[in-house]
Parts: structure tokens; C-alpha cells; sequence
């Protein structure tokens, strides 16, 4: 089953799922085809996966994860925090800041695919997380890398975890 596939049925099973409705957030609609489609000019390195991804939810948020949206007013605007990353002296020319985790910390996709994670605290770290989003998405949001992957600089306790039960239970993470 694809991360694709994941995210659908997980989205189905929001209405009765207890760990789901903690977890999920999600737009009802997706970016506008125009504005997805500037954003590829912008970053042309984008997988089709990711602009999918927003073409379906503008936004969207599992657990602690938080993707930025284009134009949805539910979900922190993509290039309200191109111009944040911008004062940090961060360089949203050739690395796209797509998510942010739970601390406030931003992922970037870089030119080559990889993901980032970058601590904002000074001083400023990075950490490299993986080597493409549909690695991030399907191992990590999805997958059994989820606590090493997603949850890098601010764990959340394995028993406190909603997400992460829900993972197991669908069979998804051991």
C-alpha cells in the first residue's frame, strides 16, 4: 500500500477512529491547479507526489507534522513562511520549506531531493532526515520510521503517542 493509499484510508476512517480525530487535520479542498503550478516553477525539483499531495489537501497535519498550505486560511501559508525562513537567513530560493514539526522547526526539501530538518534555537542546526519525500512520507509519517524520522528534535513519549497507535494498529509500524 502506497502512502498514498494511507493517508485515503485514513482520512475514511476519521469519523469513527478516536486516534485519527486527535491526529489528523486536513483540508477539505485542495490548491488551486494555478497556484500548485507556480510553485513548481519556483522549485522544480518538487516530486509530483508533493504537488499532488497539495492538490488534494491544501495543509495538512499528522500528529505533530504540520504542511504548509497555499491558500488554505486553515493552515499556515507556504509563502507567509518563505519570507519567516527568508529573515533567518535561510535560502528559500533553492530549498523549499514545506512542514514544520511540533517545536516550530521547518523541514526543507533541498534541490536534490533530501529532507532537512532544521533547529531554529540558537545556534541554528540541521539534520538531514531522508533522501526524499516519498521516503519521509511512506517510512516516516506512515511507516515504522515515524519516531526516528518525523519526531527528530522533539520526541514524543512513545506511551503518549495517539499516532503512533494508530500506526500499529493499522499494521504499519511494529
Amino acid at each position: 500500500m502506497t502512502w498514498m493509499e494511507k493517508l485515503e484510508l485514513t482520512i475514511h476512517r476519521w469519523p469513527t477512529c478516536r486516534e485519527v480525530r486527535i491526529c489528523l487535520r486536513f483540508a477539505d479542498e485542495g490548491a488551486p491547479l494555478s497556484e500548485v503550478e507556480e510553485l513548481a516553477k519556483l522549485y522544480p525539483f518538487l516530486p509530483i507526489s508533493y504537488l499532488n499531495l497539495l492538490l488534494k489537501y491544501d495543509g495538512i497535519t499528522v500528529s505533530e507534522f504540520r504542511f504548509y498550505g497555499l491558500c488554505s486560511p486553515r493552515f499556515r501559508s507556504m509563502v507567509k513562511e518563505r519570507e519567516v525562513w527568508r529573515e533567518y537567513e535561510f535560502d528559500v530560493n533553492t530549498a523549499c520549506p514545506f512542514a514544520v514539526d511540533a517545536g516550530g522547526n521547518p523541514f526543507f526539501m533541498q534541490s536534490d531531493g533530501s529532507i532537512w530538518l532544521y533547529e531554529t534555537d540558537p545556534p541554528i542546526a540541521r539534520k538531514r532526515v531522508c533522501d526524499s519525500f516519498d521516503e519521509l512520507m511512506g517510512e516516516g509519517i506512515f511507516g515504522s520510521k515515524y519516531i526516528t524520522m518525523v519526531n527528530v528534535l522533539d520526541p514524543i513519549p512513545e506511551s503518549d503517542d495517539s499516532w503512533l497507535k494508530y500506526l500499529r494498529d493499522s499494521g504499519w509500524h511494529q
